[in-house]
This record gives C-alpha cells, structure tokens and sequence, in this order.
C-alpha cells in the first residue's frame, strides 16, 4: 500500500495524557474516510460521502440536542489514553443525535490489549472491541466465531471503495469482511538535530551510511547518539527489525515469513518452511540489532523510558531521537526555538535498499474495529462505526488528540512544516504488516524479549533467532500457545 499525500494530513498538537496512558505504538497515521450521520453538518471532503442506515429495523433515530443515558447501550472497548479519548468524543456526539442510543467507551491498557479482547467475547461484557494485531489475531476473534459478517454494511456504507481495500490482507478473511479501520499506523522515523548537525557539517541521517556516520560524529563531541524510550514500548523495536526485514527480503518473500510463523505456524505446512529467521539471508537483521546497541543507540537503551529520550533530544544532549511519526509535531513543545530538527522514515535507513526496487517499505498497521456476534444491536454497531469515520470526528481527532491522523482533506490543511515534511515522508514509503502483528500471537512475546535481549547483550543475535526457531517448533508440534501476547 502506498500512502499518498492527496490522501493524507497530519494533526497540529497533541493532548498530553499520563506516560502510562499513552498509546505510540498504535497511534501513527489514520487513512480515513467516508460517513456523514443525518442531521450533522460535518462538510465531508469531495467523494467521500457516506449513507446511515438507522432507521431500517433499528429503533435509534436522529435528534440534535439531547445526550444518551438511559438508552440502547452499546460498549465499545478501546485502548486507554488517547484512543479511548476520541471514541469518547465520537460517543458524545452520537449519543446526542440518537437519544434512544447509549455508546459508552470501558477503557483498556495496551499492555493486555489481547486479553482483553478475549475477557470482553468470554463476558459478553462489549458490542465492538479493538485490537490492532492483525492479521495474527483473526484466529481469535474472526476464526473463533466471535466476530460479526460485515459484509452487507461494508457495501450500504461505502467502505470497500473508501477506507478498507489496501486491507484486504489484514482482515477479510475467507473473502469476507469482518472489521472495520479508522486508521493507519505508521512506524517510524529518525530525527535528528538540524542545527547541531549543520555547525559541526554532519551528514543527515537519511541512509544507513549517513547514519552511523552521524553517531560516530555525534560520540567524538561528547554528545549521546540516538536516544529512544525502548522501555515505554518494547513493541517499537519490533517494528524497526521488521522495517530492516521487509527491505532486506522482497516483498513476496516478506510475505512468506510471516506467513509460515503466522497462520501456518500451526499446520503441517510449517516444515517445509521456506525461509526460517535462522537463515543467513535474515541473520544480518539481528546483526543489526548488535550495530545498533554498539554504534547508534544510547547506552541502557533498555531500560530508558520515552519521556527520558525526548528529554535528552529536546536538551540537545542527544543529537537523534527514534519514534514513530506521531512525533513529527509532539517534538514542537520540548524543543520550542532551541533548535530546528528534521526526520525520515526509519526504512530510509535500513541495512539494505529494498529487495527488488521501488520504495521503501515500512510497517503499517490498521486501526481495527471488531463487531463482536453477540451485540443485540448490530445496525446501531455498525452505524457509529460509520460515524468515526465522519469529518466532526476527525476534525476533533486531528485538532485535539496528536499528530497522527489524517484525513481526506489534502496536505493544504496544515501550514506546519513539520507535518508538512510528515506528509512528504509518508508519500515516499510502501507499507507492509509488522511482525508484531502478522506472526502468531505464541510468538511474540518471545520476538520483543529475544529483541530485548540482544540490545541488552545478554544475548548474542544467533542465540535470539535461535530461541525464535526453538518456540516455533515447539508451538507447531504441540498446537498450542506456550505464550501469548499481551501487546
């Protein structure tokens, strides 16, 4: 998938929420579009109109002033912080154009993000659930039977020509629809300190070269290199291995890995694997995370929280810093007018220029939403689905919660330069899933320690992908989980 700047934009600030609250590893960029409610005046941008079905066999209908309380409930389960924020929003604003409906939103951490999900089918305890490990968690919710047929709302409502096509690898499972995205993720980018870098004429760090070029220079002053909250989030780091891999391999290939250590993990296929993260081919990408740890990262990075690694960027300590592209206008506050900074796309620096030409790849994940089988009110589910993807929301979304959104109102909705380099950036990459999401859920937990493990030097690169393979073989010779997921 190609994300095009006609298609995208970015926000202008961000809503700042509790450490612990925050979500960055979901929270990139939203490709969204269609769906207006009746009766609000939203302004959706050119082709993006949308239908509402309540009405037709639904007893909501729509109002214009009052609030939801004592009517329909439906619950949707969201991730805590920002997330749970702008469904909240959307919730209010739905709520008080169908006073016979009751959207309320019950908060979860990332951290058990998946077993939340499982609580929520196993209690019955929600309408829509949110889980953004796809395609790994389709076996769960979609192969389980727990999660509703979309496809006649996805045609009444437009979204198979709007917000779902570059996903059909994601979620449509058996040739059938059956979640709905509000967004992309997008991960991530390398800044760095213009200022610092133009007095002491170091080389940007858009290559692999340039990169630890830059770090080396960066050392030689008495100045840290790259510094990165790998603690906040051991999930971006699995991500960063996954934009190497996806460069390093075509994307045919790509594909096949995370096949076979994904839906075919558990079946007789699995054996005959055709790439395996022990191979050589692959072995240079846990190398990589050696050369990272060695040449470009600051030490302990481990152990460092996200809130440490802007500070020593934004107080010039650091010349570098490494997150997702949400930071493009989250970096503005820290760093004020002490200094100018500017990023690329952490596949731009890869070890490799993408196998078989063209762009280079980096992770996107979808923003999904699950209809879970058991809600008695699916057209009312579906509907306010429908509504998140209208312009009142968005608008909210793109002017109060942070930089990532984005919305189908062209790269003139923002004079930012630094969201403005975001939309450029985000226009000169090809997405692809991470491993974090396509692989099986009993790998990954396993994935981040081994990743973890290397940066740390506790263990060696050939040991990490070792106990990769050591796990998978295990999980396909006994069929069931040793570990499960929690990111």
């Amino acid at each position: 998938m190609v994300v095009t700047p006609d298609s995208i934009t970015m926000t202008e600030k961000e809503t700042e929420v509790p450490e612990q609250d925050k979500n960055p590893s979901r929270r990139t960029m939203l490709k969204v579009a269609a769906g207006t409610i009746a009766g609000l005046a939203v302004g959706v941008a050119a082709g993006y109109g949308g239908a509402t079905l309540l009405g037709k066999g639904s007893t909501a209908t729509t109002a214009t002033t009052t609030t939801g309380g004592a009517g329909i409930p439906i619950v949707v389960q969201q991730l805590a912080g920002q997330g749970a924020q702008y469904v909240q929003h959307a919730a209010t604003l739905y709520n008080m154009q169908h006073p016979n409906v009751n959207v309320t939103v019950n908060a979860i951490p990332e951290a058990t993000m998946n077993a939340a999900a499982i609580s929520a089918v196993n209690s019955n305890s929600a309408d829509i659930i949110y889980d953004s490990t796809l395609p790994a968690f389709n076996a769960q919710i979609v192969g389980a039977g727990h999660a509703l047929q979309l496809d006649n709302y996805v045609t009444a409502y437009g979204w198979d020509t709007a917000t779902l096509p570059t996903f059909t690898s994601y979620g449509k499972v058996n040739g059938h629809w059956y979640w709905v995205t509000v967004g992309t993720i997008y991960y991530g980018n390398v800044y760095w300190n213009v200022d610092l870098f133009t007095k002491n004429n170091i080389q940007p760090p858009t290559n692999h070269d340039n990169l630890l070029a830059a770090a080396s220079a960066l050392k030689k002053l008495g100045l840290k290199p790259m510094a990165h909250g790998y603690n906040t989030q051991p999930e971006w780091f699995m991500n960063t291995f996954s934009d190497w891999t996806m460069n390093l391999l075509s994307a045919d290939d790509y594909t096949t890995l995370w096949t076979y250590y994904g839906p075919k993990l558990k079946t007789s296929d699995f054996a005959n694997r055709p790439i395996k993260f022990t191979d050589s081919k692959i072995m240079p990408m846990w190398q990589e995370l050696a050369t990272w740890r060695d040449s470009v990262l600051v030490d302990g990075v481990v152990q460092m929280t996200d809130q440490t690694a802007v500070q020593l960027f934004s107080s010039q300590q650091a010349g570098m810093y490494a997150i997702g592209s949400w930071g493009a206008a989250a970096l503005e506050q820290p760093v004020g007018t002490a200094f100018k900074y500017s990023f690329t796309p952490i596949a731009n620096v890869a070890p490799n220029a993408p196998a078989g030409g063209g762009p280079p790849r980096i992770v996107t994940f979808p923003l999904p939403f699950f209809v879970l089988n058991t809600t008695k009110n699916p057209d009312i589910c579906a509907d306010f689905l429908n509504f998140m993807l209208s312009s009142a929301v968005q608008q909210y979304i793109f002017t109060q919660i942070g930089p990532f959104p984005i919305i189908p109102l062209g790269s003139a909705i923002t004079s930012d330069p630094y969201l403005q380099l975001s939309l450029q950036n985000s226009a000169s990459v090809n997405g692809l899933p991470s491993l974090a999401a396509a692989i099986a859920t009993e790998l990954h937990d396993e994935f981040e320690t081994q990743i973890g493990a290397v940066l740390s030097n506790s263990a060696t690169p050939t040991q990490a992908a070792q106990a990769i393979e050591n796990l998978a073989i295990q999980v396909n010779q006994t069929g069931g989980a040793t570990t499960s997921s929690t990111s």
